[in-house]
């Protein structure tokens, strides 16, 4: 059946005085756009190598640290001490680095110190641990290529649909926004 847009209109609306936006991703456009984090929903940004992905996206976990909120990062490609090392320039004092570290080391900013490829299993292990203790609101993932590891029999869409599935079960499950990273 189609239906026109107007009949949705009024489910909409409600939803919307209902309050269906989710936390802020503290860029108003973006916020407009997408409606912000929101519990439960799978995030994925996509782009071809080097295009600035893995820095979007720290900066925006960054931001949504300094609002008060717990954020798991990973980045199986360059590793947690240069996901550390972003975020230090993202602090924004180059003069005064003390203070840049101590802003920092308030944040409640976990890396999961994983390097390389990652099996789904361990990487569950690994961010329901770091929900459940240390009460993350948002997960990032960068990215899904080192998730999925490389095809070998399996064909690569079988193996990317499964991950994606089991992510998204785990946004759901736990009720927090995840961020996955991948490569088009």
């Amino acid at each position: 059946e189609v239906k026109h847009l107007r009949e949705y209109l009024d489910l909409v609306e409600k939803e919307r005085t209902d309050g269906w936006r989710g936390e802020s991703f503290g860029i108003a456009a973006l916020d407009s756009l997408l409606g912000g984090w929101r519990p439960g929903e799978l995030t994925v940004l996509s782009g071809d190598t080097g295009v600035g992905k893995s820095t979007f996206a720290t900066y925006l976990a960054l931001r949504y640290a300094v609002r008060g909120f717990p954020v798991l990062t990973s980045n199986f490609e360059l590793g947690s001490k240069d996901t550390a090392r972003k975020m230090f320039f993202m602090a924004g004092d180059e003069v005064d680095i003390a203070r840049a570290k101590e802003f920092l080391s308030a944040l409640s900013v976990w890396l999961l110190d994983v390097y390389g490829e990652t099996e789904l299993a361990r990487l569950r292990d690994a961010i329901y641990f770091a929900v459940r203790a240390r009460r993350c609101k948002l997960v990032m993932l960068d990215h899904l290529h080192f998730i999925i590891g490389p095809p070998s029999s399996r064909d690569e869409r079988e193996l990317i649909g499964k991950a994606i599935r089991a992510i998204k079960t785990w946004a759901q499950e736990l009720q927090i926004p995840f961020l996955l990273l991948a490569h088009p």
